[in-house]
């Protein structure tokens, strides 16, 4: 006997089965967090690569390792280097610009030194001669100009010691947990059936009583989460003005203890090597200026945490009070749009009778 198989039936349930197993699995919250963070991974990706090519440097962002450059540059300081012109490099004592280039005799390891001076042999090559601010002398070596990857330009405080942590074996150990724990997490959701799987049969006046609680849930996590956001951010501002934290740090060059700062310990570090420091703010940047040997060195430009929280929760708290506002006006437009076109259907329909009427 022949049985005859129908393929396209088959297929059709084969790519049934599919899609739902696929919808299933994407709304998965766990996998939708993994989603998320593999597209914030290739976002920074290529956020760095646009970088490469905005500040024409290989490498554009960089933490700091070691506490050569103190007080101006500290342990876990993310730093932004442009590319330039050897010529254009300032090299003078106290004053010169703080440049990046790879260690002498080994490549791969990059140095954050100031120039202090440069001169342009038969070569036609400019050559620096570099030195650390914290170093009492100068660098043994004389940098090629180019050799240089560039200029330090600005600093992002306390940003540059999660790099620094995960290039330890210490961090790649927490990040192989975390990626464990999400993949198993993801698995347990799918295997076992969720609560929303199991309401699907349930009825139109369950649904509907549900959706209300869902909607009194996602109102009151709003304002928690609003409350919450408000204390992270103000808390965000205070400590990046006046407060520190000392923490070991593995990946440091020499793992040590490091401390992060807010601007004004920061500026009283700064007078704590025996130098004037003089603050100044522009938009969410401030700046230390130093009295050294009766010159002042300049300061590296340095991003505001306190002024970006307290910007953030300005727009967010605005933003909070105004559209419930906006939804209300919204919503009595709606209402009135709506009553407008019932008594029109009113009129219509009257219209409509009164003719039957007649005839």
């Amino acid at each position: 006997m022949k049985v005859l198989i129908n393929k396209n039936t088959s297929f059709k349930e084969g790519r049934t089965l599919t899609a739902a197993t696929l919808k299933q699995v994407w709304k998965n919250e766990y996998f939708q967090t993994a989603v998320m963070i593999i597209l914030t991974v290739v976002i920074a990706f290529a956020f760095f690569f646009g970088l490469q090519m905005v500040l024409k440097s290989q490498y554009p962002i960089l933490a700091v390792a070691s506490t050569s450059m103190l007080p101006t540059l500290n342990v876990g300081d993310d730093i932004i280097v442009l590319g330039v012109n050897p010529d254009e490099i300032k090299a003078e004592n106290i004053v010169g610009d703080i440049i990046v280039f790879p260690r002498p005799g080994n490549p791969g390891e990059l140095i954050v030194h100031r120039a202090v001076d440069k001169n342009l042999e038969n070569d036609g090559e400019w050559y620096f001669t570099t030195k650390g601010d914290k170093n009492t002398g100068n660098d043994p070596w004389k940098i090629p100009g180019n050799e240089i990857v560039g200029k330090v330009i600005a600093r992002i405080p306390y940003l540059g010691n999660a790099s620094l942590f995960t290039h330890t074996q210490q961090g790649t150990t927490v990040i192989m947990i975390i990626c464990f724990f999400l993949i198993l997490l993801i698995l347990i959701d799918f295997i076992i059936p969720s609560e929303k799987e199991e309401k699907n049969n349930a009825s139109e006046a369950e649904k509907n009583t549900d959706k209300k609680k869902l909607i009194k849930k996602i109102l009151e996590g709003r304002v928690v989460f609003l409350v919450i956001l408000n204390v992270l951010l103000i808390s965000l501002a205070i400590f990046s003005l006046w407060s520190s934290f000392t923490f070991w740090q593995p990946g440091a060059y020499g793992p040590q203890d490091v401390t992060i700062r807010g601007m004004y310990p920061d500026l009283q570090f700064h007078e704590g090597f025996g130098n004037e420091g003089f603050l100044s703010q522009g938009f969410i940047t401030y700046k230390i200026d130093c009295w050294v040997n009766g010159v002042m060195r300049p300061g590296v430009p340095t991003f505001s945490w306190a002024q970006l929280s307290i910007l953030i929760l300005f727009i967010i708290d605005a933003w909070t009070f105004i559209s419930p506002i906006m939804l209300s006006r919204k919503m009595q437009k709606d209402e009135q749009s709506t009553s407008a076109e019932s008594n029109e259907l009113k009129y219509q329909n009257a219209g409509l009778q009164s003719f039957r009427h007649k005839f």
